[in-house]
């Protein structure tokens, strides 16, 4: 099945396509969205954080890089402000290149 991706972004889309299409919590407040999501789908108990904003005309995403195993911890890194995050990308590269709604994704661990 081929995921419906909506032409234009607004944060509440963003929201909602979030909610529709991975396991997260989300809290908004003053333009942005702080999400996490639950993704077993990668790595049991692995946690993604995430925010997106409106910058411009485009909704950006930005992900924290850090592994989170606690939701509270991945809402302490977001409210921090201080957190190591990804390049901003806007939401239609980042879709293309997000793996959170992956419904088949095998990680494969490996010591070099």
């Amino acid at each position: 099945m081929k995921m419906k991706v909506p032409k234009k972004m607004s944060l509440k889309k963003f929201v909602d396509w979030m909610k529709e299409h991975t396991s997260c919590e989300v809290q908004i407040s003053a333009g942005r969205a702080n999400i996490i999501v639950f993704a077993d789908n990668i790595e049991p108990g692995r946690i993604i954080p995430l925010y997106a904003e409106i910058k411009g005309s485009r909704l950006m995403v930005y992900e924290l890089n850090a592994d989170y195993i606690s939701a509270d911890e991945a809402w302490e890194a977001l409210d921090s402000g201080n957190a190591d995050i990804s390049h901003p990308l806007p939401f239609h590269e980042w879709v293309k290149e997000q793996y959170l709604t992956a419904g088949k994704v095998e990680v494969t661990n490996f010591v070099l």
